[in-house]
């Protein structure tokens, strides 16, 4: 059943992808100051086709709670040290500001996200399953009919008794 869980996950599936895409022409951040002393989080594309998510604390880099940044890409970025398929992890300080990071490529959320839609669609094709004393047409019940789909008007084929 196609449920509110896969229709979510198949619109995050789209919505990455096209940052993904998106990614390779623009550097985008999505800044989220968290209050007087609480983190502020980062969430950032870069040219190398990876998602980064960072949390720092101490000086807020902009007066406003959440503030979208894009610029054009010119060069590809270097991968960072501790870098293993694409996904790497930072954790340091720059001046007085504390900051972890993660790094990872746009193919580990889609791999992850599409799982639903695609058992979704599997289960849409093929798990189709007609019940004993069902039409094999329309999955009518048979019962109180049994020679003649009420519904489509299908002939049920007739089973033999197994002799020995």
């Amino acid at each position: 059943m196609f449920n509110g869980i896969t229709a979510l996950s198949l619109l995050l599936v789209v919505a990455t992808a096209v940052l993904w895409a998106r990614s390779h022409y623009y550097h985008d951040f999505l800044y989220s100051r968290g209050g007087s002393n609480g983190p502020n989080l980062t969430i950032a594309s870069d040219a190398a086709g990876r998602l980064g998510f960072a949390i720092s604390h101490g000086i807020t880099l902009f007066p406003e709670r959440f503030r979208w940044i894009s610029y054009k890409n010119y060069a590809n970025d270097s991968d960072p040290p501790g870098n293993w398929l694409g996904l790497s992890f930072y954790q340091g300080a720059a001046g007085h500001i504390d900051v972890r990071s993660v790094r990872l490529p746009y193919w580990i959320p889609v791999l992850l996200l599409v799982v639903l839609p695609i058992a979704w669609l599997y289960k849409r094709i093929f798990g189709r399953t007609i019940a004993e004393g069902h039409c094999t047409c329309c999955g009518y019940d048979l019962r109180a009919t049994p020679d003649r789909c009420p519904e489509c008007g299908t002939i049920p084929a007739k089973k033999e008794p197994i002799s020995n």
